[in-house]
């Protein structure tokens, strides 16, 4: 329904983010109307395995951290939520998530950004790093 207009979807998540406490179970009502759950076992489960052999990527708990001498991203998966941040705009997380699950909007509430995942790595990560096949 918001495919075209991301806009509307970013303004939405921003008044859940936003909401006071006495607000709460209207957001929770809002959140469960519009965000299908992500599997957070499998999805750790499949970056376990992608990154298994990397000496880069370290796991603990709900955390995963790719660090290398030219990046450090940090990934906290939750049950509601992914929370990304990165020294790198293009972490290779982005790509993971990209490819388990095609309906992916990314929010930064405090910069006031938004987009659809796939679209951007379309766009702007066709390389053989981030190629999604």
């Amino acid at each position: 329904m918001y495919k075209k207009n991301p806009y509307k979807v970013y303004k939405i998540l921003e008044g859940i983010y936003k909401s006071e406490e006495y607000d709460i179970l209207l957001s929770y009502k809002m959140f469960k109307q519009i965000v299908i759950p992500l599997n957070s076992k499998d999805f750790t489960l499949s970056l376990k395995q992608i990154y298994k052999d990397n000496n880069n990527y370290y796991y603990n708990n709900n955390i995963h951290i790719l660090n290398n001498k030219c990046e450090y991203s940090k990934l906290i998966v939750n049950k509601t939520n992914l929370k990304l941040k990165s020294s790198i705009n293009l972490s290779p997380f982005l790509n993971n998530i990209a490819n388990f699950s095609d309906n992916i909007i990314i929010c930064d509430f405090k910069n006031k950004d938004y987009f659809w995942l796939n679209e951007i790595i379309k766009k702007d990560c066709q390389t053989s790093k981030f190629l999604v096949q």
